[in-house]
C-alpha cells in the first residue's frame, strides 16, 4: 500500500534558520533533505507500530509469491 508523503510546516528563528542552513551546506545537500535526515536520525529506534496480517492476507501473499516464481 502506498502512502501519500504529508508536510510539516515549522517556524524558526532567523538565526536558527541560518545554522540549517549553514549545516545543510556543509553537508552538500537541501535543507529539506537535512531537516528529514535529522528526523529519521531521531525516530529510528522507536518501535514503529506493525500488525499481523490476517490469514487470509497471508495466504494470499503465499499464492502471490508462489504464482510468480512458478515462472523462474
Amino acid at each position: 500500500m502506498l502512502t501519500q508523503p504529508c508536510q510539516i510546516k515549522v517556524n524558526l528563528s532567523p538565526e536558527i534558520k541560518a545554522l540549517i542552513d549553514n549545516r545543510a551546506r556543509t553537508y552538500g545537500m537541501p535543507v529539506s533533505t537535512y531537516v528529514k535526515h535529522l528526523i529519521l536520525k531521531d525516530v529510528e529506534s522507536t518501535d514503529v507500530p506493525t500488525r499481523q496480517p490476517s490469514t487470509y492476507d497471508a495466504e494470499a501473499n503465499r499464492a502471490a509469491v508462489a504464482d510468480f516464481l512458478k515462472d523462474f
